[in-house]
Parts: structure tokens; sequence; C-alpha cells
């Protein structure tokens, strides 16, 4: 074991440093809030062999304060996971950057974590990993994501931000080049941050230009979104 100390400069940069250290041919990642079960990187490392995979990944629990399971486990998704993440369709794809195990051959220059962005910075290492290498699910709760009040989670003027971030780079790194699909990811990004505000923050004025946005974009967006009620 060995342990590197640096100035704080958020999880992206610490996650960074520890691929750049790394010797072995594999990197598995455990931020200080959240735990893994016994065997999680054992059975993610059997199915990524099994399946000739790039990265391996689990369904996961999310916990209270006290690491908890709050719920039924949280399904990781399989298929297109950039088509999931930029449309918004999973709740865990695969979730946390500590649900991941990576070949480090995958950890180019072009893939790492953003220190740009907080609370999609996950998301989008997802999008970087989707859209070059193979990934495989383990569909077993493997992992336990501590979510508190007051996480970076919970505060929408930073989600609305990354969100946003997340949707440039998609486009710069040639994800929405289909004119369709950009306009159907852009509608629901900003339907999910008009609906951060609304639902979580409870301030509708600054909700409402953004479920407009969204309207413009794809105006059965409503239907759909009420019909799912």
């Amino acid at each position: 074991m060995r342990v590197i100390d640096k100035p704080n400069g958020g999880v992206s940069s610490a996650r960074n440093a520890g691929i750049e250290a790394a010797r072995g041919e594999f990197i598995a990642f455990l931020d200080a809030d959240d735990a893994m079960e016994p065997g999680a990187i054992e059975l993610r490392m059997q199915a990524l062999m099994r399946a000739d995979a790039d990265y391996a990944y689990s369904d996961m629990w999310t916990c209270d304060s006290e690491l908890r399971p709050v719920g039924e486990p949280d399904l990781g998704a399989d298929g297109d996971l950039v088509r999931i993440v930029l449309l918004g369709l999973g709740h865990a794809v695969p979730g946390a950057g500590s649900n991941l195990l990576v070949r480090k051959r995958c950890f180019s220059d072009e893939v790492r974590f953003d220190p740009s962005l907080s609370n999609e910075a996950d998301k989008d290492m997802v999008l970087a990993l989707a859209s070059r290498f193979k990934g495989v699910r383990v569909p077993e709760p493997l992992f336990r994501y501590r979510g508190v009040a007051g996480s970076m989670s919970r505060n929408i003027a930073l989600f609305q931000r990354d969100h946003l971030l997340l949707l440039r780079k998609a486009r710069e790194r040639g994800l929405l080049d289909d004119r369709r699909f950009a306009r159907e990811c852009m509608a629901r990004g900003y339907w999910a941050i008009g609906g951060s505000w609304w639902r979580n923050a409870n301030r509708p004025i600054r909700a409402v230009p953004w479920i407009l946005r969204a309207l413009l974009l794809k105006p059965g967006l409503l239907f759909e979104k009420l019909g799912s009620r």
C-alpha cells in the first residue's frame, strides 16, 4: 500500500493522481464516504475477464449517513450507456466512480476525471469510457453510495452548471452529431434542471425558463412526463 499526499484539489484531482501513480493493470476507486461489499473487486474482475471487457461495474445501494441501505438496490444499466447517460434514462449508469473497475490502458491522456466538474464528473467518465471501450455489468449490488443532505448532488446551481458542461463536452466529443438525438438530449437536460429547481429547491421561478426551453425543443416531453406520474 502506498499513500499519496497532495494538496486538496477535489475528488477528480485525487482520482487522477491515483491513476497516474498506479502500477497495476487494473484500477478501482473508492471515495471516502462510500463502501464496497466483500468480494466486490473479485466479482467485477471475474465479469470483466469473462466478457473480455475493458471496465466493469455493478448495481449499488443508496445509503443513509450510516451506510445503511435505503430502499431497493439501484440497478446499473446495460446496453448503450452513452445514450442512457445523455438522455438521463438510468439512475445508476453505473453510478459513482467508486463503482468502476477499469483496465489501466483505458486511461489515455483524453480519459481522465474532469476537475472542472463536480457532481457530473462520474457521468463524464462513463461517457469517456463507454464511447471508446467495452463495459460489463455485474447484476448485484456490490457498492454502497452514501447520500447525505448537503452533498454536491443536492446543490442545484452546481448541478445546472455541471449538466450544461457535460452536454457541451458530449458535443465536442462528437456524441451529439445526430441533430435529432442532440435536440432530445438538450430537451431532457433542460427538463432535468428545471425539475430540480422545482422539486428539490422549491423555486418554480428558477424552474420555469428551463422547462420552457425543454418544451420548445421537444413539446411532447410534457405529455410524456405527465403520463409517467
